[in-house]
């Protein structure tokens, strides 16, 4: 019984070694040059860790000066700058 459990798992965790090895495979492959390095990576991720940020600014600005025109306009100008920085990110 043990050697028919341990025959499946063994298969189970080759199958799966397989699978994240070919996946490697095509994130490399797929993966601009650019994002390479760790650099790139971590100024990517922060620029998405700002964007989310913003956010919360964006949530904050409305509950404390809701309703005004202020901010209204705060509010359009933050949720501008998430589409045209955040798009690219995305």
């Amino acid at each position: 019984m043990t050697n028919r459990t341990d025959g499946w798992l063994e298969r189970s965790r080759r199958k799966r070694a397989d699978r994240f090895a070919r996946l490697d495979e095509e994130l490399e492959r797929r993966m601009p040059a650019r994002y390479a390095r760790r650099r790139p990576r971590r100024v990517l991720a922060g620029a998405g860790a700002a964007m989310l940020g913003l956010f919360w600014v964006d949530a904050a600005v409305s509950w404390a000066l809701a309703p005004s025109d202020t901010a209204m306009i705060v509010n359009f100008v933050i949720l501008g700058v998430l589409v045209v920085a955040g798009m690219p990110l995305a």
